[in-house]
């Protein structure tokens, strides 16, 4: 089987555990009852809530041994702050939240990034202020099935969303959404992710694993970072 194939194979089977995991299936049975510790964190890190903060969600990888330690972005962080000074004479803070990025976690990841959201909004709301979220892939479906569920999020990035959804998220004030059309990899891209219900959605034309170093990605962030920062209050 070609590789071209194999993913298109893989990117299937990824949404449509997704949307029928997340979205279709009732919200008390989406977590695990049997979970007895928190996996990954579920209270957010000190942060100034005077500053936005950005969390940013990975994808997941195939490769149980890549799970050892996920390196810090670096390309995005700088494009974004960058735009954020020329563009708005702001920045941002990014955390990025850590999970396993396997497969077979990935309900319980979705509990706990609920309980992290929802305590950097806590701490964000003590000045007025919304939390901002960007996600790829996996990630990024993690983020908006948050989101459905009543997170509130100043703006929302959605990179490579690999679901269906459900229309933008009444809990989210900015929501855009990245796509490719151009390589085979990204079925999402071909098949449906023009017609979301984000408030931007751009065709990067690039390969999917490269999102997170696209410059428009990160300008048109910025921008949707500066206007939830003027017009999102809890």
């Amino acid at each position: 089987m070609g590789q071209n194939r194999t993913n298109q194979l893989m990117w299937m089977i990824l949404g449509l555990v997704m949307a029928v995991g997340f979205l279709s299936v009732p919200r008390a049975l989406r977590a695990s009852p049997s979970e007895p510790e928190p996996r990954f964190a579920v209270a957010a890190p000190d942060f100034d809530p005077r500053i936005p903060l950005t969390i940013v969600v990975r994808g997941w990888l195939w490769d149980p041994e890549s799970r050892k330690g996920t390196p810090e972005l670096v390309v995005f962080p700088s494009q974004l702050n960058t735009h954020l000074q020329s563009r708005h004479d702001l920045s941002t803070q990014i955390v990025q939240w850590d999970w396993s990025r396997l497969p077979a976690e990935v309900f319980a990841a979705r509990k706990e990034l609920g309980l992290y959201a929802q305590s950097a909004g806590e701490r964000a709301g003590t000045m007025g202020r919304c939390v901002n979220f960007v996600g790829h892939s996996a990630g990024a479906a993690l983020i908006y099935s948050v989101a459905a569920d009543g997170i509130q999020m100043g703006y929302m990035g959605t990179l490579g969303l690999p679901t269906v959804g459900r229309g933008k998220p009444s809990s989210v004030n900015e929501w855009a959404n990245f796509y490719t059309t151009t390589h085979s990899e990204d079925l999402a891209g071909r098949a449906w992710a023009a017609r979301m219900g984000a408030d931007t959605n751009v065709d990067l034309q690039m390969s999917h694993r490269d999102f997170w170093e696209s410059d428009e990605a990160a300008r048109i962030t910025a921008d949707g970072i500066a206007a939830a920062w003027a017009n999102c209050r809890p």
